[in-house]
């Protein structure tokens, strides 16, 4: 059986309010409660921030917990656009022009990276790898409203895909990537050693 705690007045708090165990995170309460207690380490933001893009709308973790996965289901997809086969570049590679996709929906991929003397103080983080997408995903498809990412392979939902046809009312789609090496979106080129 599961204990359940729950306010005695309800006019005392407001919904969702956080339970405050007095004296805190210490002491005989807080213990027989049997509560886990989590530190506070990161915020995982958009990198590419849309105004009502619903960002964090689906998310997925490896089974490594080192690759995470989250959606905006009305962000816009940047897609490369490729000149003359590829071998027409600008700014010795430097310069990438994007067609955009707007309110198709994103999904963004973050690479854990290990601190170098890893504490609570100093924790591992999350950073941005890449945006993963497809050519057919278009507008109002909401790309990313289910992921799922599991031994390199990630299913990604958008249920609005009307499959090429504008007539047709939204049949939805599946769109799997598969990484089977599990390269990472960053990779160690070299390191400086401590002195």
């Amino acid at each position: 059986s599961s204990d359940l705690i729950s306010v005695l007045n309800a006019d005392a708090a407001a919904v969702g309010n956080l339970v405050q165990v007095l004296p805190g995170s210490i002491g005989t309460a807080f213990n027989d409660l049997g509560f886990t207690t989590y530190i506070f380490t990161q915020v995982i933001e958009s990198p590419y921030p849309v105004e009502q893009g619903k960002f964090g709308a689906a998310l997925s973790i490896s089974d490594t917990a080192t690759e995470l996965v989250a959606s905006s289901t009305k962000g816009t997809l940047y897609l490369p656009v490729e000149f003359d086969a590829g071998t027409t570049y600008f700014d010795a590679k430097t310069t990438i022009f994007f067609d955009t996709t707007i309110q198709s929906g994103a999904v963004y991929s973050y690479n854990l990276f290990s601190s170098a003397s890893p504490s609570l103080a100093n924790p591992s983080k999350f950073i941005f790898g890449q945006q993963i997408y497809d050519a057919a995903v278009n507008p109002l498809d909401n790309f990313g409203q289910a992921l799922n990412y599991r031994s390199g392979i990630l299913m990604a939902g958008a249920p609005g895909q009307d499959i090429g046809d504008s007539s047709s009312s939204d049949y939805g789609r599946v769109f799997i990537f598969a990484n089977n090496s599990r390269v990472p979106a960053w990779s160690l080129i070299r390191e400086q050693q401590a002195t």
